[in-house]
């Protein structure tokens, strides 16, 4: 009722998967025999058919001695906020388009059925299910001995837009537009760029003694190209 765990140790690091009701996944890690630890908490939560919430956080543990196992330190350089944010949604999108372009085609196909009341679940009753389903079998268990077996979306809970590359990796929407560091950010990077511009507008007009002709073109070059980088930022 108030969820499951499943450990795993047939990797190098052994590990704890657990889902606790309604919504959390953690993932623990122990590192060393010291005691030092790594919490991967994710939060999840349906907000129409396709689509989700989602909040997630890292919390790293030392050990007995205050010291930061070697295959931890990298999470916690000393990097600004919103570098964090950038590398943290890099790391959600690995599997993104994957696993929205799967659950559009089992919608598709008329296979899926989380969103209907009363339909049998075929994925949880598989005969065959490999070591790595175990999570999602007893979470579809789960959900259909304690959550009504489905989602209870309102309005239409049967269409399903196709999956869309703009929307899966729409960081703007997702995440920018409400997270201050973020839109901080965006506004220093906008201001170099056209720092940027300026500067190369400005060495191709007056053409400093000290570069050069060619120096010249090839500082207003590098800066256009300087702004055009920041552009794909």
């Amino acid at each position: 009722k108030d969820g499951f765990s499943i450990d795993v140790t047939s990797t190098a690091t052994p590990s704890t998967t657990s889902f606790n009701a309604p919504s959390q996944v953690l993932i623990r890690s122990p590192f060393g025999e010291e005691g030092a630890r790594q919490y991967l908490e994710l939060y999840s939560s349906p907000s129409r058919p396709g689509f989700c919430n989602h909040v997630g956080r890292m919390v790293i543990l030392k050990d007995k001695t205050n010291e930061m196992p070697k295959m931890l330190r990298a999470f916690t350089l000393p990097l600004p906020v919103w570098t964090n944010h950038i590398l943290a949604s890099a790391f959600l999108h690995q599997d993104a388009l994957f696993l929205h372009g799967q659950e559009r085609s089992l919608a598709k196909s008329g296979a899926y059925q989380t969103t209907q009341p009363g339909n049998s679940d075929h994925y949880a009753k598989a005969l065959l299910p490999c070591s790595t389903d175990k999570g999602v079998v007893m979470f579809r268990n789960w959900l259909r001995k304690f959550a009504g077996e489905h989602v209870p979306f309102k309005g239409d809970n049967t269409s399903m837009p196709v999956a869309d590359n703009e929307v899966v990796f729409d960081v703007w929407n997702s995440h920018t537009k409400n997270c201050k560091y973020c839109l901080e950010a965006l506004g220093r990077l906008k201001r170099a760029r056209m720092m940027a511009f300026l500067a190369s507008a400005l060495v191709t007009a007056i053409r400093p003694k000290v570069l050069g002709r060619v120096g010249s073109v090839v500082s207003a070059l590098g800066l256009s190209g300087l702004g055009l980088g920041m552009s794909k930022l």
